[in-house]
C-alpha cells in the first residue's frame, strides 16, 4: 500500500532542485520555457537554465522594452527601442 501524506517518490524527487537542473540542461529553450510554466518550483530552476546562455541580444533587450527593426546590414540587424524604459515603466509591473 503507498503511503499518503508525504507525497509519491516521484513528487519527492522532482522537487529536487539539483535534478531538475541535470535535467532541464538536456531540454531544448522551448521545452525549458514550458517547465518554467509548471509550478514555483520547476519555474527558478527551468529559467535558469533558460537563461544560462543568451544567444540572441534581441531576446534579452525586448525584455526591456519593444523595439523596432532599423535596418540591417548583412546578418548584423540594426535595433531601437520604441519608447526607451524608464524606472517608471518597471515600477509598473
Amino acid at each position: 500500500m503507498v503511503a499518503l501524506g508525504r507525497g509519491s517518490a516521484m513528487q519527492r524527487v522532482m522537487g529536487i532542485p539539483e535534478l531538475l537542473d541535470l535535467i532541464f540542461n538536456m531540454l531544448d529553450r522551448s521545452s525549458n520555457a514550458k517547465m518554467a510554466r509548471v509550478c514555483k518550483k520547476w519555474s527558478s530552476v527551468a529559467l535558469d537554465v533558460l537563461w544560462r546562455e543568451v544567444d540572441d541580444l534581441h531576446q534579452l533587450f525586448s525584455l526591456l522594452a519593444p523595439l523596432r527593426k532599423v535596418g540591417s546590414i548583412g546578418y548584423v540587424r540594426d535595433l531601437s527601442f520604441l519608447c526607451y524604459p524608464t524606472a517608471e515603466s518597471f515600477l509598473a509591473i
